[in-house]
């Protein structure tokens, strides 16, 4: 599976999510999800594994390597779903060794036309605005039409993790 998407860090969500509504978009869902990424010698060669807690019990396991433009990150993913996250939390942690970046994410889903917007609230971190899109000039359009003023995280919360685990930032090149 193919995703483009930015993801752009900001201060407050409100007024984003008040821009949202007045331009059309429809809230789908709110929901928390745990982000886990194991492998810690791979990140520094763009291969991302990460193990994603939704629910109650249930996960989506995700291998890519993003390449960036502009800031958009295009990527392919390979995913696998499944129930028992704990079993695989486990599994992973024997296999890659203990856990790179552990954060729990609160979510607002709305979707605008073809595109999903998300705000996102980073536990104990920062807050972000994550676009998805069909390509980068759509992407770019909605960010421009939501006047969207933020650092753009290349690598999303990755970095933030990594720092706080007093590991080196991902450089892109």
């Amino acid at each position: 599976m193919r995703e483009i998407e930015i993801e752009i860090e900001v201060n407050d969500l409100e007024p984003i999510e008040k821009k949202l509504i007045k331009i059309g978009a429809h809230l789908e869902k709110e929901f928390s999800m745990r982000d886990v990424y194991f492998g810690k010698e791979d990140f520094y060669k763009n291969i991302r594994r990460r193990l994603r807690g939704i629910g109650n019990n249930k996960y989506i396991f995700t291998l890519k390597s993003p390449k960036f433009s502009n800031g958009v990150q295009i990527a392919d993913e390979e995913e696998r779903e499944g129930v028992g996250f704990k079993e695989e939390y486990e599994r992973l942690t024997k296999k890659y060794g203990k856990p790179v970046i552990d954060v729990e994410l609160y979510v607002k889903n709305f979707s605008l036309g073809s595109s999903i917007v998300e705000l996102r609230e980073a536990k104990n971190l920062f807050n972000y605005v994550e676009i998805s899109g069909e390509s980068v000039e759509q992407i770019e359009k909605i960010k421009n039409e939501l006047n969207i003023e933020g650092k753009v995280l290349t690598e999303g919360a990755l970095n933030m993790g990594l720092e706080l685990s007093g590991l080196p930032k991902i450089v892109i090149k």
